[in-house]
């Protein structure tokens, strides 16, 4: 959509430009109409590149750790969440600093997010489900916009907001309603059933 209306821009300046005996002042629109087009189409492309690496990461960590069952799927960090995750981090973590868009793994053992190198990603931050209270679709400010968002409220009462991604573009923007359902569905479930049994566990002992 971006790409698309940013060519759409860059074209319509270039017809300013180029219209028969154009007042002056359509120099300076077109300028403005192709600066806001360029900036556009760089935008797209920037993003879209760093989302392939990630789609990239996304499928290696899936390939070589979600063999357990386990849902893979990229995620930027919203508001906090970068912070918060960096309170969960794991022993030998290669990073000090939690990335702004990571690969995260939902399996039997809690919450885990991966960066690095597409050959060769690492684990940094790990949160077990022992820790969360809820999952829950919700909505997220980004900037002047509201997204679809993850929001994963933890017993302490922090809530740390993910912004799950795959539509549009190169799979770049939030997930689709219907998608976000789904994933909300299928934590909620793996915490319930993991916290129900840590507490079986608990009684047993």
């Amino acid at each position: 959509m971006i790409l698309a209306v940013s060519a759409y821009l860059v074209s319509s300046a270039v017809v300013l430009v180029r219209a028969p005996q154009a007042p002056s002042w359509t120099e300076a629109v077109a300028t403005l109409i192709g600066a806001a087009g360029v900036a556009g189409v760089l935008l797209a492309a920037v993003g879209g590149g760093s989302r392939l690496i990630g789609a990239t990461r996304d499928r290696r960590v899936a390939d070589r750790e979600g063999s357990g069952g386990g849902r893979v799927f990229g995620a930027n960090l919203l508001d906090d969440a970068r912070l918060i995750l960096g309170t969960f981090p794991v022993q030998g973590s290669q990073t000090r600093r939690l990335p702004m868009t990571g690969t995260f793994i939902a399996d039997a053992d809690g919450l885990s997010i991966w960066e690095g190198p597409v050959a060769d990603p690492f684990k940094i931050a790990f949160v077990p489900w022992s820790a969360i209270v809820e999952v829950q679709a919700s909505r997220a400010r980004i900037g002047a916009l509201s997204s679809r968002s993850l929001h994963i409220t933890l017993h302490d009462s922090r809530v740390m907001s993910l912004q799950p991604l795959g539509s549009g573009l190169l799979n770049m923007f939030a997930i689709a309603p219907a998608d976000l359902t789904r994933l909300v569905q299928m934590l909620e479930e793996i915490r319930a059933h993991e916290v129900a049994q840590g507490h079986r566990s608990a009684d047993l002992a």
